[in-house]
Formats: C-alpha cells, structure tokens, sequence
C-alpha cells in the first residue's frame, strides 16, 4: 500500500499539475484541479504514516540478522517520518497562496504564483532530506544514497 500512496502523491499528482520552470501554468493546472492537489497532499500524508508499519515489518525481518543495526534502522527510519509530515505543509503553502485569500493582497498574481512554485520546489528538497535518514540505512555507500533520493522513481518508496 505504501507504494501506491506513494507513487500517486509523489509522482502521478506532480506529472498532471507541476510544469518545469513555469508558475503561471502551473497554478493555472492546480486550481483548475485543486481535488486532485488535495489528494496528493492526503496520499502523502497517509504514505507517511504507513511507513511505520513498513519499518515494523523490516524490523522483524532484519532483527534475526542482526538485533542491533535493525534498531538502529527504525531509529533512523522514524526520524524521517516527521520530517515527511511537515514537508507536506509546502503544498499546503503553495495552495494557500495560490487561492488568494484577503490578506495576500498586497501581492499580485505572478508574484503569488511565483511564491507557491518556490513552495513546491522546497517539497521536492524537503524528499532530499527525509532521504538523508531513510536511504542511509539501507545503503552502503553515500554516493548510492545521494543517486538514490534523487531519482523520481524512487522518491515513491520514501514516503
């Protein structure tokens, strides 16, 4: 389950809604679909919490091997899972500014629009992150690591 989660927040809402270098159509495409946008904000959110159960599960696989790096795992593991719950709040923003409430008028429309593209690249950052506690434990070189949290595919398998 958590793949799938993963995946849709992570990478299907993104691919329907987020143009590369261009904010105004950007914004147009997550208002226009703003049901959407939410539920890749819920998928996420949900992603993370079903991490958990991922880590229980690798526990006790892992802990016949060695007790102690299985701990040290979850340890690490567990950290990264906060840090995937206050990530989703850059969407949050980005949506937040590109509805346009009462007190956002003080800045014009491209100006809202270009604050919520820079919203969302601090989520896709906010990944590299997470990434620092959940890739280090399962790989053993830190160039691996690196390579791996940057790679779309699979961003899906960290939150």
């Amino acid at each position: 389950m958590n793949g799938v989660t993963g995946f849709f927040s992570i990478i299907y809402v993104p691919s329907r809604l987020i143009v590369s270098g261009n904010a105004a159509a950007t914004a147009s495409n997550i208002l226009a679909s703003e049901r959407l946008f939410r539920l890749g904000i819920v998928s996420e959110l949900i992603c993370a919490a079903e991490f958990v159960f991922l880590l229980w599960v690798l526990y006790l696989l892992l802990g016949a091997v060695n007790k102690t790096h299985a701990s040290l795992m979850v340890i690490l593991c567990l950290v990264s899972i906060p840090i995937m719950f206050v990530n989703s709040l850059n969407e949050i923003a980005a949506l937040a500014l590109l509805r346009g409430a009462d007190f956002l008028s003080v800045f014009d429309q491209p100006q809202r629009q270009a604050l919520a593209m820079q919203f969302l690249n601090l989520h896709g950052e906010g990944f590299g992150v997470a990434g620092i506690y959940s890739c280090s434990t399962t790989t053993s070189r830190a160039g691996e690591a690196t390579k791996w949290h940057r790679d779309p595919c699979h961003r899906a398998w960290l939150c």
